[in-house]
């Protein structure tokens, strides 16, 4: 995602060139510009919605894992004989958006 961030602004930058060449009136430029915006905010709230979901997926797992954990201690079985050791995810590191 953060390599995402940087194409993006890269690719604005390269927008805001084209569009200052292309001696568009200011009108049409704050045009496209809020046209831009509006995308921009829908995709930042799809990436803010799948982050979101996959903290909630990797607790989930987490809380899975706990759980068999508990209950293959109470009847005494160890873990060896799952043949895998189960291991708990660490929470996915947010990247920022705007």
């Amino acid at each position: 995602m953060e390599a995402l961030r940087k194409a993006m602004e890269k690719k604005d930058g390269e927008l805001n060139e084209v569009l200052a060449s292309a001696n568009l009136s200011p009108n049409v430029v704050g045009k496209l510009n809020r046209n831009m915006e509006d995308i921009l905010e829908v995709k930042n709230q799809t990436i803010r919605d799948v982050q979101q979901e996959l903290e909630r997926i990797t607790q989930l797992h987490n809380d899975a894992v706990r759980s068999y954990e508990a209950k293959l201690s109470e009847y005494g079985i160890p873990i060896e004989e799952l043949g895998f050791v189960p291991r708990l995810e660490p929470l996915p590191r947010k990247i920022g958006v705007n």
